[in-house]
């Protein structure tokens, strides 16, 4: 069930970032105001699939998963601005925080919000 709800987080993902692409597109001749309405039906369509795992998890631990979804977000934001070079150098980054995950841990100062009580 992990691996589905990866999946499914995976293609909400992806669907957000169309949906800024196409957004960006609006007043040009390549806006689909179709692809608009697909994609938001598609996400609503993944929202639902993962719920249930979506809340088990966010019982288990409210303040991580207030954290993944904002950074989440912003990192969508972020990938969505991106110059197409640019994305490049983040797969690298990417790779090597993956190959050595303690050397930034260890290094860089997480930005980590607390939930208010």
């Amino acid at each position: 069930m992990k691996d589905k709800a990866r999946l499914y987080v995976k293609s909400l993902i992806l669907a957000q970032l169309l949906l800024e692409a196409n957004d960006d597109l609006e007043g040009t001749p390549f806006y689909d105001t179709r692809l608009d309405t697909d994609v938001k039906r598609v996400e609503k369509t993944l929202t639902k699939q993962i719920n249930k795992q979506f809340m088990n998890i966010y019982n288990a631990d409210p303040a991580l998963i207030h954290n993944v979804m904002i950074r989440t977000e912003n990192l969508i934001t972020k990938i969505s601005k991106c110059e197409i070079d640019d994305l490049t150098m983040l797969d690298f980054i990417i790779d090597k925080y993956l190959k050595n995950k303690n050397w930034i841990l260890n290094n860089i100062e997480l930005p980590i919000k607390k939930l208010k009580a």
